[in-house]
């Protein structure tokens, strides 16, 4: 196999050349070369091309081997030099040698040259791997120091006696002492006291290991060490062990930073999470969130004290839904998916019954989350437990409705004692005064006897109006459609301003709260015109219809800014609160310039919401179930 050999030759013999290169093709190799036979021809060939070897004679005309050895050596080329001479003495051949050329070679015996280009070739090669080995190592401490002496981590070695022998100097930064006062100082002033028991009993542990021969990985140690003029530092250290060179003492080096602040943080999160879990337990209200890759749900604790589960257990989904009644898990599930479809939240109230009987009755709402792709990741939210707030406000409602169940009654009274007594007792008195105007002769006394009479009779009208306005006494006997006509008349009568009345299917029989309750709305929107509409007509429709009774009142007044009207209004409070205790809602509409319109909405049939507890828990209900964010 032929040996390519790149030969600068040192020669002015072109003959002692062609012998040279005819020796070497004979060998094996295939020469790229090149005959130089001055100094200023050598460096020139030497700065412009890579060269394997440089064969030179040793004398020349004007220039020599011992010269051309020196001209190499200055350029810094590290290749073999070959001298090559006809007569080269002994003397002559140790200068060469100690000058630094590798091999002389007689002409006389060119056949020594082959092997010994092949032999300096090699070692030529094992220098040149030398260098870069040794070129690598520099560099690899090099970069080690850079980063021993710049990197935030301290980098550290001790002996099997756990004695400091290597420490970088990042150790200041950590702990105020500098390299040589550190390695210094025994472990155990280091390391705080509880820390230096710790990590002794570990390390020594970790060396056993390693010099028993067994494998041990790199391990991770928390621990403290000491800072000069300040409190401990915490840590954090990985650790390795290994062998010195002579195999035989065992070491270990770590890399430790400090990792104080990450502490702190750790810190002030669990007194943040502690302090969530109090607020959360105080307003009763828990967070979930719901994983779609594993079908689970991470809740906080209030949350599995809401719905009795065991705490800190990841749940499936199901375990909540088999705690809902199947209308509501129907609704919830249904609202789940159009908020996901439409990326917007939901809110419910929903009764649950856990495991142990007892029920509860929550508010649940959240949204979808979703990854950069648009991909469904899961649902995140929170659940209320609004049972005691649904008490307090069934106990209200109660409260409220019998509070209004006396007034009617009140008023029934007071309308009954207006007619039936003080009504009786006046025209008993207007009797007495016709009678006496009988009896007097005198011209002044029958002017003010009829102008006694005249007064009797005024408050024998407002009585009775008022009697009426307390408690028409019709609403209970003749029903609501008869009681609203005669009211318009009246109402006609005493304002002047018309009522336009429609109805469809009021004549059809009541319950009695529903008749009351239809009929206050309709007399309190009309005192409300009467006071700010400055109209001359007002348009009433009621309509019964699919089990609901919907009163519409609406003139083209004066209106008002609803959002400016105090919410504690006494009349469209009245309004509203009639309304919500039969489970209806009324509503407002006006703006100034544009009239009023009140409109309630009440449930013919059905129970009433105090009907609906049940051990005090209001039983599922759709309201509430509108986006709550």
């Amino acid at each position: 196999m032929k040996k390519p050999i790149r030969l600068l030759l040192v020669e002015d013999s072109e003959d002692d050349a062609l012998l040279l290169l005819r020796e070497l093709s004979k060998a094996g190799f295939v020469a790229q070369h090149r005959r130089v036979e001055d100094a200023d021809e050598m460096r020139a060939a030497l700065l412009g091309e890579e060269w394997d070897v440089v064969v030179a004679d040793y004398v020349l005309p004007e220039f020599d081997g011992l010269a051309a050895l020196g001209l190499l050596q200055d350029t810094g080329i590290d290749i073999p030099f070959i001298l090559v001479s006809g007569k080269v003495g002994e003397e002559i051949a140790v200068e060469a040698m100690r000058a630094g050329a590798h091999d002389y070679i007689m002409k006389s015996n060119l056949t020594r040259l082959a092997p010994a280009i092949d032999r300096e070739l090699r070692e030529a090669d094992i220098r040149r791997q030398h260098r870069q080995a040794t070129q690598a190592l520099e560099d690899s401490e090099r970069r080690y120091r850079l980063l021993a002496e710049n990197a935030a981590d301290v980098i550290w070695m001790a002996d099997e006696d756990l004695d400091l022998s290597y420490v970088s100097p990042s150790v200041y930064r950590l702990r105020g002492y500098t390299e040589e006062e550190t390695l210094g100082q025994p472990l155990d002033q280091v390391l705080t006291s509880s820390s230096y028991t710790m990590v002794e009993r570990i390390l020594q542990v970790y060396l056993a290991e390693v010099r028993a021969g067994r494998p041990a990985a790199p391990i991770d140690i928390e621990f403290e060490v000491t800072r000069r003029d300040a409190g401990p530092v915490h840590v954090e250290s990985r650790i390795m062990a290994g062998f010195d060179a002579d195999n035989q003492s065992a070491h270990v080096i770590g890399v430790t930073r400090d990792i104080s602040e990450r502490k702190r943080m750790e810190s002030e999160l669990r007194r943040s999470e502690a302090s969530l879990r109090e607020a959360q337990r105080l307003a009763k209200v828990g967070s979930w969130e719901w994983d779609a890759a594993t079908n689970l749900i991470r809740c906080s604790e209030e949350v599995h004290r809401i719905f009795g589960l065991p705490p800190f257990e990841p749940v499936e989904p199901d375990q909540f839904l088999s705690m809902v009644p199947a209308r509501s898990r129907t609704s919830l599930t249904e609202q789940v998916k159009e908020s996901v479809k439409n990326r917007t939240g939901y809110g419910m109230d929903f009764r649950i019954t856990r495991r142990d009987g007892t029920e509860r009755v929550v508010h649940a709402q959240g949204e979808a989350r979703f990854d950069l792709d648009g991909n469904l990741t899961g649902l995140v939210g929170t659940v209320h437990d609004i049972t005691e707030q649904k008490r307090a406000e069934a106990a209200l409602r109660s409260l409220t409705r019998r509070l209004l169940e006396v007034q009617e009654e009140e008023r029934r009274e007071i309308a009954r004692e207006l007619h039936d007594e003080t009504g009786q007792n006046l025209t008993v008195l207007k009797l007495l005064l016709t009678r006496l105007g009988r009896f007097l002769l005198d011209g002044e006394a029958v002017g003010t006897l009829e102008e006694a009479k005249q007064i009797t009779n005024k408050i024998v009208a407002d009585v009775r109006a008022l009697s009426l306005s307390l408690r028409p006494g019709m609403l209970d006997a003749l029903g609501l459609l008869p009681t609203l006509e005669w009211y318009f008349r009246d109402f006609t009568h005493r304002t002047n301003i018309r009522v336009h009345f429609r109805h469809t299917g009021v004549d059809r029989e009541l319950p009695p709260d529903l008749t009351i309750a239809a009929f206050r709305i309709i007399q309190e929107s009309l005192t409300n015109v009467v006071k700010h509409a400055q109209v001359d007509s007002v348009s009433v429709h009621i309509t019964v219809q699919d089990d609901q009774l919907t009163v519409d009142v609406s003139d083209n007044g004066r209106g008002f800014d609803p959002s400016r009207l105090p919410a504690t209004s006494a009349g469209l409070m009245g309004i509203r609160e009639r309304a919500r205790l039969l489970d209806g809602a009324a509503t407002i509409e006006s703006a100034p310039g544009k009239g009023t319109r009140v409109r309630a909405v009440l449930p013919v049939t059905g129970n009433r919401l105090e009907d609906k507890a049940l051990a005090g828990i209001v039983e599922e209900s759709d309201a509430g179930q509108n986006d709550t964010r």
